[in-house]
């Protein structure tokens, strides 16, 4: 499959884990998290839960400070929930969080627009520069990176095409539009299991 064809397998498998489920409290690790991971398996495509294989290394940056606006260096390692896999190698990723309700504390922006969504657009930066120069940024690297960046658009924010997914188990009417800059700016997907009340 190509890179469209496997982000809407994902996204398909995805939206049939969240039909049905109710949710209630925090429900990301122990309800959300599971059905996800069983509804990608099922597609056909294998899951690496908590990024066992390190697709996200320890020590790289991965947002800014809500306070100063500078990149924040990163003490211990940072896992990405789900990371998707074809044949072993990584081809998308997913946070999954119960809601979104942190977010209202800021405005969506680059890499201050909410910490999983920020944590995957890192991990693909990342992993594009792998990939084009075959090896790991050292975090000093990380920072200057992803302070370098001034553009709108995917092909800079996610120049690896990789297809990057946030699941919250309840969204608020508004969550959508403040994510919405970030999510195109990343070719990223926001999917909810309940709408709830502003």
């Amino acid at each position: 499959m190509d890179t469209t064809q496997l982000k809407s397998a994902i996204d398909a498998a995805i939206r049939s884990a969240l039909r049905g489920i109710s949710v209630s409290g925090k429900a990301g690790e122990k309800v959300l998290k599971g059905a996800t991971e069983r509804a990608i398996v099922a597609a056909g495509l294998g899951v690496d839960v908590e990024d066992t294989r390190q697709f996200l290394r320890a020590g790289l940056p991965v947002w800014r400070s809500r306070d100063s606006g500078e990149v924040q260096p990163t003490e211990l390692r940072r896992r990405i929930d789900l990371v998707v896999c074809e044949s072993d190698f990584p081809i998308a990723l997913v946070e999954i969080e119960s809601d979104l309700g942190d977010l209202g504390r800021n405005e969506g922006r680059f890499f201050d627009s909410y910490k999983s969504l920020e944590r995957m657009a890192a991990a693909a930066l990342y992993w594009h520069h792998l990939e084009t120069s075959g090896s790991y940024r050292t975090p000093e690297e990380g920072a200057a990176l992803l302070s370098a960046i001034a553009s709108d658009s995917a092909s800079v924010h996610n120049s690896g095409s990789v297809p990057l997914f946030l699941v919250s188990g309840r969204c608020r009417p508004q969550d959508q539009e403040i994510l919405d800059l970030r999510l195109r700016s990343l070719g990223a997907v926001l999917t909810c299991a309940a709408m709830g009340r502003g």
